[in-house]
């Protein structure tokens, strides 16, 4: 194709005037700022002053800008006596916390405050929005809607809304509807004249939601809580519980995180209306129980001069209150997982009569620890807690294994005082003492040797003895601690490169360690706990352990040097090179690897000497055997670790005397990406022996978990704990949880031998759940610390 001066004429000139257009619209765009000492800034296609004094038409694309504070609309007219705007033609409003569109805006720019028509506020915070006919903001942070509608759910036709005549909200705290309806998609199902629902991300103090259920002992149950913020750094909440056939239940609860640490502490109170009868021993015999409380707390703290300070308070009105209202509202396991939670400890089992209540104060100094307890135990079985022993204090110090300067020797010591007392029987102090050196050898490359050898001198100064003569005077214990361990370790390793594993290290290590403890005879000595009886003890145990040890590579990152943006100003870089393209890059570094030890198989015994000894007239009650046991049983440990897919960790024990397992304990989880989960736990404790010379308990128990997903939307979840031993279902729990995006529907049926529950729960993005078995107050995690 041939091209003619004409042409080339005709395009030069069609260059030129677009870029004179171009340049013509450049010039047309017009700034100016707006305001006094924080002037907004304003752009536009083009600004003009009106024939009114100080009155300017932005016009165009227009943008006021102001810090965060964003203003766009098609059309301004801006009044700088007032210093208000009035936008017109797709208005939209846009600060750090909350987007706002609507057809028409009359903004004071100085104060804040304005109108906006047929607007719509978006809160990300927590994801709320609100519209209405008209919306007036009242102040920086408060609000009146006319004909409101707040939902938090996305898209035009949302899937629950909250209507109402008219709305105040107050950011970081609460909005209040008049005349409100609460409507799903397809029909409205709940009207009040006057409502609350919180449009805060920040604590404030305010009725929760309320928890509604129904079970066969308890009757219909309403739970109604209010959080009292008391500051950023303490709260209250206060939770009424009414149950049709048992009474008023109420739980006060306090939380801080404040005074160098954290605490928590609940308070629940019940006159029952329908008191159980307790059966205690003798010679308590039986009593009914209609005053029933749970003081139950925890705390943790640092001083200033470095000591850990730890306060646990548990103190229950009888032994079943805990177990029987284990799944209410504000019961025990709600409490346990709060507890665990927020301080990785929890109180003692529901069923557990004895409750410890404990100060523990700590401090490291150099390389020892020194820690002092007070513990005050409440037996719930001894009403008068005669015989209960209580130690006030307890003062352990520590020092850890340390090597010795200039020797191959290693040295601990591990001392306590004890000061015991109880209201009737043997109290007084104790002293104990357990140093021990260590001398660890490599006898050859295969084989490592550590004797270790010791003694323990404990002194007590008892009073309360039968013998009155011996009271406050002095006694004492001397026994002599050796032990000698023996280890080897052999392996192979396998080259796989399957599945991510380069190589794969199987690790056989034999463990032989003998234990000796001198013989003394301690019928002489009192007793207040298992420290002073120490048997006579030579032992020999012996065992393998197996590991299986995988190598994997990981993906090696491009170092970041490797790459060389382009300057500013040069869009290419050099010649040939992109913004992204690798130059100066450095030789590629050495590929990265994981150990992950995924099994773990150890099989153990133990062969008793001293048993092997025992002149059987004079055997230990409650072993009827007419023969010695001098072997111990086989003890078997296995972990396998394939997570997030298959984790399985079990312990056993094999009596070869009784030709029969005594002792399992087996868990078994397996998950998917999806979230579909199943788990087994199997507990076997065959071995009898007495709490307290109480009963001898033995149990057989098996608990099934299982989270399935049936759809991207539904999951269904089941739990069962089986007695083996009893045939009878513990507890079984069943749930069937539909989530949406901004709402979830939850239906709960819980089954125990003593009472059934169900609950409906409907949860609200943004409100939160309307009944529950279990609730949790807002997280401590909330709050703001203000020890400083």
């Amino acid at each position: 194709m041939k091209i003619s001066f004409s042409h080339i004429v005709s395009i030069l000139v069609a260059m030129a005037l677009v870029t004179g257009l171009t340049g013509a619209a450049e010039a047309k765009l017009a700034e100016m700022t707006f305001g006094g000492d924080s002037p907004w800034t304003i752009v536009a296609a083009s600004i003009t002053m009106e024939q009114e004094e100080d009155v300017y038409m932005a016009v165009g694309s227009v943008r006021m800008i102001r810090g965060q504070d964003v203003i766009e609309a098609n059309k301004v007219r801006l009044h700088g006596e007032e210093k208000t705007a009035e936008a017109t033609g797709n208005v939209i409003f846009t600060s750090s916390d909350v987007m706002i569109t609507c057809q028409r805006l009359v903004y004071d720019l100085d104060k804040e405050i304005g109108k906006f028509y047929n607007a719509t506020f978006y809160f990300p915070e927590n994801h709320y929005y609100l519209s209405g006919d008209e919306i007036e903001k009242t102040g920086p942070e408060t609000f009146f809607v006319l004909r409101a509608r707040a939902t938090s759910c996305d898209g035009p036709t949302p899937a629950w809304m909250l209507t109402g005549r008219s709305m105040t909200v107050e950011r970081e705290g609460y909005a209040t509807l008049t005349h409100a309806t609460l409507s799903t998609r397809f029909l409205p199902i709940l009207y009040t004249p006057w409502i609350k629902v919180p449009v805060k991300a920040k604590r404030q103090s305010g009725l929760l939601m309320p928890n509604i259920q129904d079970s066969e002992r308890d009757g219909l149950t309403f739970t109604q809580p209010y959080f009292w913020a008391l500051s950023d750094s303490k709260d209250v909440t206060v939770y009424l519980t009414h149950m049709a056939y048992r009474g008023l239940e109420t739980c006060l609860e306090f939380r801080y995180k404040d005074w160098g640490g954290k605490g928590t502490y609940r308070l629940t109170y019940l006159k029952d209306l329908d008191p159980p009868t307790i059966d205690l021993p003798a010679p308590y015999g039986s009593r009914v129980q209609d005053e029933r409380y749970w003081v139950r707390g925890l705390s943790d703290m640092q001083t200033d001069s470095g000591f850990d300070v730890k306060l646990d308070i548990d103190y229950v009105s009888d032994p079943d209150y805990l177990y029987e209202f284990e799944n209410s509202y504000t019961g025990y396991l709600s409490t346990k997982e709060q507890f665990l939670e927020e301080f990785g400890r929890e109180p003692a089992e529901a069923l557990d009569p004895l409750r410890k209540n404990t100060l523990l104060i700590s401090k490291a100094i150099d390389r020892q620890r020194l820690a002092v307890t007070f513990q005050y135990t409440d037996d719930l079985e001894d009403p008068d807690n005669l015989d209960t022993i209580q130690r006030l204090p307890k003062i352990d110090l520590d020092f850890p294994r340390t090597l010795i300067s200039n020797t191959p020797l290693f040295f601990s010591n591990n001392s306590e005082y004890t000061y015991f007392a109880r209201k009737t029987g043997v109290a007084g102090h104790r002293l104990d003492i357990n140093p021990m050196l260590y001398l660890p050898l490599s006898a050859s490359r295969y084989l490592d040797v550590e004797p270790s050898v010791g003694f323990r001198e404990t002194t007590y100064l008892p009073h309360g003895l039968d013998d009155t003569e011996r009271n406050d005077e002095f006694n004492s214990r001397e026994l002599f601690l050796a032990n000698l361990a023996l280890s080897t370790e052999v392996f192979r390793i396998f080259n796989v490169d399957q599945l991510g594993v380069e190589k794969i290290k199987h690790s056989i290590n034999p463990q032989v360690t003998f234990s000796f403890i001198s013989e003394r005879y301690q019928g002489d000595l009192p007793k207040f706990d298992s420290v002073d009886r120490i048997a006579e003890t030579r032992k020999i145990k012996y065992g393998l352990v197996n590991y299986l040890t995988a190598k994997m590579k990981k993906a090696a990152p491009t170092p970041a040097s490797t790459y060389r943006e382009a300057p500013d100003g040069d869009e290419g870089g050099a010649e040939g090179d992109t913004p992204s393209s690798p130059i100066d890059a450095e030789p590629p570094t050495e590929p990265q690897y994981e150990y992950r030890e995924f099994l773990r198989l150890g099989i153990f015994r133990t062969y008793d000497y001293v048993e092997e000894e025992r002149d059987l007239a004079y055997r230990s009650p409650g072993l009827p055997q007419d023969f010695n046991h001098p072997n111990g049983p086989w003890e078997i440990e296995l972990e396998l670790n394939f997570r997030p897919y298959l984790y399985a960790k079990a312990n056993s024990q094999y009596d070869t005397y009784e030709e029969q397992f005594t002792y399992h304990s087996v868990d078994i989880r397996t998950s998917d990406t999806r979230g579909d989960y199943f788990g087994i736990e199997y507990d076997l404790n065959l071995e009898p022996y007495r709490i307290k010379n109480r009963d001898k308990y033995e149990y057989e128990e098996i608990r099934y978990l299982l989270n399935l997903v049936v759809t991207e939307d539904l999951a269904f979840q089941y739990e069962n704990r089986y007695s083996l031993k009893d045939e009878a279902d513990i507890a079984t729990y069943y749930s069937l949880n539909y989530r949406q995006q901004c709402w979830g529907m939850r239906l709960e049926f819980m089954d125990k031998p003593n009472d059934k529950s169900i609950a409906l729960i409907f949860s609200l993005l943004g409100i939160g759940e309307i009944g529950s078995f279990n609730y949790s107050p807002p997280s401590s995690d909330t709050m703001q610390s203000t020890e400083n």
